[in-house]
């Protein structure tokens, strides 16, 4: 391994500066924040990996801070370079579907058109778990008149497993527009967004994942019950049957796939709250009832003298303890009385069955 360093001379110091400025006459309304990024160290130390023979720059503090990475690849400086003499004269884009670590930092100043971020030279704050902002109208033309769909829609033809992981990216861009043009009152637009996507992504070939869930939700607080109950329906078939598959596996099979059985059960759960919030207590009684079911019968697990279960005991059964008690605080909010004296009872009991219970030595 090569170590050597870089003495910039002080004339060539601005070609290494990572600068950006508004193009003239540009109002930025007196709230955007201009883009600008920490100057490259003038002196950098830099080695080469004889392994895979990548250039890497090791970063002062300033400008890790900004660019959030320790190093820099040669691609990475190729990007910065290109951010810094290009003055906003041609578009800059970022793909969806990239590792977040090619964003060298900048998400605060994308805006999301479609499939790419653009890089403009306003900072918006994060939302949830998203970040940037949306051009409604841009990605409205895009998603909904302009993108082409590859035949998705049609039930004849099959998505590979790296089709279908990109079909879920598609749906969650889908989302954000919907959710942005209700934020901004454009119900019908929201409305037409969330119709495009259940067209051009049918469960048939692309199953309904968590995701859906959200389109369902937006439909429903946009007054579109009625389209939003045959989502709620399929999902609600289809993690019934996930968490009932879970279950028949036997306990080393069933903890490398504890993350999917807790989303299967976040959206029996979020689908029950809808329900209620709309006024289909049957409805969300029935899910609850499937969930609280399947929690009691969960905990029967607790009471069983074996090494595997005793040793990991506390952290499981706080975990399914925890989702009782979620399932009790919903049914009384919304005044289902007779299922959250059930789930209050089912809590009881396994609390004292649990005290009695045979401990690891």
């Amino acid at each position: 391994m090569n170590i050597c360093d870089i003495n910039v001379p002080k004339a060539e110091q601005d070609s290494l500066t990572i600068h950006q400025r508004l193009p003239n006459g540009h109002d930025n309304g007196g709230s955007a924040e201009v883009l600008r990024l920490v100057p490259l160290p003038y002196a950098m130390s830099f080695f080469l990996n004889q392994f895979r023979q990548v250039l890497i720059f090791k970063l002062t503090l300033p400008t890790r801070k900004i660019i959030n990475k320790n190093n820099l690849l040669k691609g990475d400086i190729l990007v910065l370079d290109l951010i810094a003499y290009n003055n906003w004269e041609r578009p800059i884009y970022f793909a969806v579907s990239i590792s977040p670590s090619s964003y060298l930092g900048l998400q605060r100043y994308f805006q999301l058109e479609g499939f790419t971020y653009r890089l403009v030279p306003v900072n918006t704050k994060k939302q949830g778990q998203f970040f940037g902002r949306v051009n409604t109208d841009l990605m409205y033309t895009n998603m909904m008149t302009k993108f082409r769909w590859g035949g998705m829609d049609k039930y004849t033809l099959h998505l590979d497993e790296n089709a279908m992981r990109m079909s879920m990216n598609l749906r969650i861009q889908f989302t954000r527009l919907a959710e942005a043009l209700a934020v901004e009152g454009k119900n019908d637009s929201a409305l037409a967004v969330i119709d495009k996507c259940v067209e051009v992504m049918p469960h048939e070939n692309v199953p309904y994942d968590f995701l859906m869930y959200q389109m369902a939700d937006l439909y429903t607080q946009l007054g579109e019950f009625e389209k939003a109950t045959p989502i709620m329906d399929k999902l609600i078939e289809v993690n019934k049957g996930n968490v009932r598959y879970y279950l028949n596996l036997d306990k080393f099979r069933l903890k490398a796939f504890e993350q999917d059985y807790q989303q299967s059960q976040a959206i029996l759960l979020q689908i029950s709250e809808t329900y209620y919030r709309n006024d289909r207590t049957a409805e969300a009684h029935e899910v609850m009832a499937f969930l609280a079911g399947l929690l009691d019968d969960d905990l029967a697990k607790f009471y069983q003298p074996e090494e595997d279960i005793l040793s990991n005991r506390d952290k499981l059964l706080q975990t399914t303890m925890e989702w009782l008690s979620h399932l009790h605080r919903i049914t009384s909010t919304y005044n289902d009385s007779v299922l959250a004296d059930s789930i209050r009872e089912i809590i009881t009991i396994a609390n004292q069955n649990l005290i009695e219970a045979p401990t690891l030595e």
